[in-house]
This record gives structure tokens, C-alpha cells and sequence, in this order.
């Protein structure tokens, strides 16, 4: 949704070079800005929600871009600009009245992947328009910390499709690896039966955990049906900026599989099934 088609124009730079530098893209990939978000919501006068909008909603939404909690997911009005390679970008209108602008700033998507791309910063700030066209200041992002290789794993628990109570800590002592997928992910599908080859060549030497995030409870039962894997499958919630796991993990992109050591650290992220066959054989041998 937009919010004018006149207005004074408003041109901005983002600072990308030390967030980039911070959390470089994940390996073999470049940085893109095709998959950034640049948005300008409107604060001042605070837009009223549409008939049949539920304003409890509507209210909370203006709050978290307030507050700088605002996720990707938002339905109240914006108006969405480009952001180019230099980190230069362009609202080309936009009607007079005070803004917050919002700038999330991810990594390239890798291929046979869905999702974003990784979440390298984000910056927001706060600017004002009247009659005229304005240059904002540059802006500067904060870099986004995600769980790193030898760090320890954040320790979740979850539920499978069969209601049993599964948490990785209860798993330390072995190797775990958690694959991160969805119904709704062809790539995800499609990476099943190599992952059911590694499992069944390591079988007994490392617990495989799937973590679905199908977007109800019936799709991600089904689609955890049709792939009929041996291993445990959990019900982690749909997939969303806002779900805990793949906070917890800065997960963005799917099918992701990680493994965790015996000592409950990272051991590697972000694999596929054949490079997870290759890091198992070298720590535990064929």
C-alpha cells in the first residue's frame, strides 16, 4: 500500500560497507540489494485503518515501527523504494507530514532456496517532508549478530507431530543435525531423500531433527506425511519474521541444515545434505 502519488521527492544513502563487513553474505554468494527493504511510513498524522481492519492490530503495527520492532510483515500504508548497489535510494512522492524510515538490509538468496536472504542490518530513523525535495542524512545501519560457528546452539525445545516434547539439550552428547524446511519449499522436498541417504549411512552416530515450517498445523503434518522421514519431526510455527526459531537461529532461507557437536556448539550451518555427508565423515569418520 501506498501512501501519495504527489509530493516532494526524498532522496537517502545507507552506509553499507561495515554492516556488509560485519556479516559478510553466506559463502560462494555476493551481496545484492535486490532483496533490501527501504520503507517510509507515515507517523504524523497517523493514517486510520480502513473499515473491517482490526484496530487493536493496526495500533500495534504503528507501535513497532515506533519502536523499532517493526518486522517485514506490516499492513498499514508505505511506500517502498529501491535501494541501489551504492546504497542510494529514492521516494519519488511523498505527501507532507513525518515519517519513520525503515531499511532492512539482506544478503543474496542462494539458489534452489526460499525465502529473504539472510538479515545482515537494519537502521531506521525519523524524517519530516513538506513542500519540498529533501536529501536525507546518511544512515547508519546496526549489524545483525547471528549464532556463529563454535558458539553454543541456542538451546530451544519444541513439540513433534506426534506431541512429544523434544529440546537439544536433552540431545547433547551425540551429533545432531536440524534441518530447517517446509512443505511449501520445492527445494526443501526435493532435498529429502539425500538427507534420508546421510541419515541412514550415519544411523546411530547422529540424531537428525526436522524442524518444519509449514504455515498451519495441517499443512506441516501433511507435508511431514509425504516426505515420510524416519527421523523426529517438529512443529516449529510458521514461517515469519516473528518465529522464535528462526530468530533464535537468523535463519532466512530454507532448506538450511546445521549441526551441532556433542557439546551442544555449532559445528557448521547452513549445509546441504552432501556437505553435511562430507562434515560428518570428516569429524566421525564413513
Amino acid at each position: 500500500m501506498t501512501l501519495a502519488d504527489e509530493g516532494p521527492a526524498v532522496n537517502g544513502q545507507v552506509e553499507l560497507g561495515p554492516a556488509i563487513a560485519a556479516n559478510p553474505p553466506l559463502p560462494g554468494t555476493k551481496f545484492d540489494t535486490s532483496t533490501s527493504w527501504v520503507r517510509a511510513v507515515r507517523i504524523e498524522p497517523r493514517p486510520e485503518p480502513p473499515r473491517g481492519v482490526d484496530r487493536a492490530d493496526w495500533n500495534a503495527q504503528i507501535q513497532s515501527v515506533l519502536e523499532g520492532t517493526a518486522t517485514e510483515d506490516l499492513s498499514i500504508p508505505a511506500t517502498f523504494a529501491v535501494l541501489k548497489p551504492d546504497g542510494s535510494f529514492r521516494f519519488d512522492a511523498l505527501a507532507p507530514g513525518r515519517y519513520m524510515l525503515l531499511v532492512d538490509i539482506h544478503g543474496l538468496r542462494p539458489l534452489q532456496t526460499c525465502g529473504w536472504g539472510i538479515l545482515l542490518a537494519k537502521g531506521r530513523t525519523e524524517f519530516a517532508v513538506a513542500d519540498k525535495a529533501i536529501t536525507l542524512p546518511p544512515l547508519d545501519l546496526k549489524a545483525t549478530s547471528h549464532p556463529q560457528v563454535g558458539s553454543i546452539a541456542p538451546q530451544l525445545a519444541w513439540s513433534t507431530a506426534q506431541g512429544e516434547s523434544i529440546s537439544l539439550a536433552a540431545l547433547n552428547g551425540k551429533y545432531v543435525a536440524l534441518d530447517f524446511w517446509a512443505g511449501w519449499c520445492a527445494p526443501c522436498v526435493a532435498s529429502q531423500p539425500s538427507l534420508k541417504a546421510v541419515e541412514s549411512k550415519y544411523k546411530g552416530r547422529v540424531a537428525i531433527v526436522g524442524l518444519n515450517f509449514d504455515y498451519t498445523t495441517d499443512k506441516a503434518k501433511e507435508a511431514i506425511e509425504v516426505v515420510n522421514a524416519p527421523w523426529r519431526q517438529v512443529l516449529a510455527g510458521a514461517w515469519g519474521a516473528r518465529n522464535a526459531t528462526l530468530v533464535a537461529y537468523g535463519v532466512e532461507v530454507i532448506p538450511s541444515i546445521w549441526l551441532i557437536d556433542p557439546e551442544g556448539r555449532i559445528a557448521a550451518k547452513d549445509l546441504t545434505p552432501e556437505a553435511l555427508d562430507k562434515e560428518l565423515a570428516h569429524r566421525i569418520g564413513r
